[in-house]
């Protein structure tokens, strides 16, 4: 992401086109292959975990356990993230996908250091509050970057 933010700032062209350029350097350096490969591998694996965590959860409420919703918001954004990333993969954007992916992986992470205890509610709180302002800002970015690029057509 800081890559392309980059090249838009130095290029002066739209978000889109910069995510164009990255995805076709990648696939001639073969990272494409690599991301496709490494989301591939572990996209079952994180759906997996997820939903362990999702049952954790639950259990964790009908124990009594003081659960803030943050806690729900967390793991409903990996769910989201990780839905992006198979779209993402389906249309062979592997770059988009592997990002989404890794997005995820730390969203699951996070939502397994609060269920161990590691991570405070408040910190819970900032996390997914931070992570939910990312991803408007990269879904408000990415219909500026689209209106932008079909009104040059």
């Amino acid at each position: 992401e800081e890559l392309i933010d980059a090249i838009v700032e130095e290029q002066g062209i739209t978000h889109l086109e910069a995510e164009f350029q990255v995805e076709a350097a990648e696939e001639e350096a073969g990272l494409a292959d690599e991301h496709q490969e490494e989301v591939t591998e572990g996209l079952a694996d994180a759906q997996q975990e997820l939903e362990e965590l999702q049952a954790e959860l639950v259990q964790a409420v009908a124990e009594g356990q003081e659960v803030p919703p943050a806690a729900a918001e967390l793991i409903a954004e990996a769910h989201a993230r990780l839905e992006e990333c198979q779209n993402a993969l389906v249309d062979g954007r592997y770059g988009e996908s592997f990002g989404q992916f890794t997005a995820a992986s730390h969203l699951i992470d996070n939502a397994e250091s609060f269920l161990e205890g590691e991570v405070s509610s408040e910190e819970l709180t900032v996390i997914v509050e931070s992570t939910q302002e990312r991803r408007i800002e990269d879904h408000q970015q990415y219909v500026e970057d689209y209106e932008e690029h079909v009104e040059e057509w």
